[in-house]
């Protein structure tokens, strides 16, 4: 857990993935700030207009002078499709800059996007959270009391792909499952637990860094995963093109002498995307990545004009590499 703190100030920003160790800390500040007594009104902007945000902060309580106005779901910090007026924004960074002090206002995001002029203004006038969640840690202490083998506990963070919210449902279903027993199988988990779609980012990665390195067993094992998920071979041939287009534009980047946050700016892309996509650099050359790309165009070609089966063609072409 990362914090950065300005303890004169009772405005405070939760970056988690997580619902639950996000209440968790949110009551911890609740009572480190001593507004266990008061009213909480919640708020979420998925539902509701930053303006009745803004009217509450600026309104004293009638009952008590103290309250707590908690906000969840503040995706403006993370997305650039969702945007607020500038006379809202400029209100929220006004009072941020001199909140008052009877009111504790606790802000909560699954994460920021650190690129955002916004993010950069409002994170100097908070208190920062970062809560940091280990899976495995986590699982492990959800089975206690309960015998699980720590195979089983690798096969549910494999079904779940690390999300925290799902692993907490996963897990508490099994328990409930085996309430009597406290004994959860490796069969109870493949019945139960229900496989999440993977990222398809690193998905993508992944795929095509086993290309490069021409591991056809990783390749075909990849390409099986992708099956799984009723990917058509169009959208794989179209994931492995993007993220041979996106190697290629940052090697460009790299030889004009850009920096990484620069070409991501550029790019339009996260910054952790870029940096990742640096770890093809050295596996492929500028030519090879071009001749990739073409020979895509021409599979996609002769399949969509039917000249090739779609399975068959693009088989081939796996096996090729």
């Amino acid at each position: 857990m990362k914090l950065l703190m300005n303890n004169k100030k009772t405005c405070y920003l939760i970056e988690s993935k997580n619902y639950e160790t996000t209440k968790a800390k949110r009551k911890e500040l609740i009572l480190q700030n001593h507004f266990e007594n008061e009213m909480i009104n919640f708020y979420d902007l998925d539902a509701t207009s930053l303006e009745n945000v803004l009217e509450d902060l600026d309104t004293y309580s009638f009952l008590t002078p103290k309250k707590v106005i908690v906000l969840s779901n503040c995706h403006f910090l993370r997305s650039s499709d969702i945007k607020f007026s500038e006379e809202e924004i400029n209100h929220l960074l006004k009072y941020l800059k001199n909140p008052n002090s009877d009111v504790l206002f606790i802000m909560e995001v699954s994460s920021c996007d650190e690129r955002k002029k916004l993010v950069k203004q409002i994170k100097e006038c908070v208190n920062v959270i970062q809560l940091e969640v280990k899976p495995w840690e986590y699982c492990k202490e959800i089975f206690q009391g309960y015998q699980i083998q720590n195979t089983d506990i690798s096969l549910i963070l494999e079904y779940c792909q690390n999300d925290i919210d799902k692993i907490t449902k996963e897990c508490e279903k099994l328990k409930l499952y085996r309430m009597e027993e406290k004994k959860i199988s490796r069969e109870d988990i493949e019945n139960l637990v229900i496989k999440s779609m993977p990222d398809i980012n690193q998905l993508s990665f992944d795929f095509v860094k086993a290309i490069a390195n021409k591991n056809k067993v990783q390749i075909f094992n990849y390409y099986d995963l992708l099956g799984e998920y009723h990917f058509e071979i169009h959208s794989i041939i179209g994931l492995i093109e993007s993220q041979l287009r996106l190697i290629y534009q940052v090697m460009i980047g790299r030889e004009n002498h850009l920096s990484r946050e620069d070409i991501g700016k550029k790019l339009n892309e996260h910054p952790y995307r870029v940096q990742k996509t640096y770890e093809f650099l050295h596996l492929y050359s500028e030519d090879e990545i071009r001749q990739m790309i073409h020979r895509l165009h021409e599979l996609d070609f002769k399949i969509k004009s039917g000249m090739l089966d779609a399975k068959t063609g693009f088989e081939m072409f796996l096996l090729s590499i």
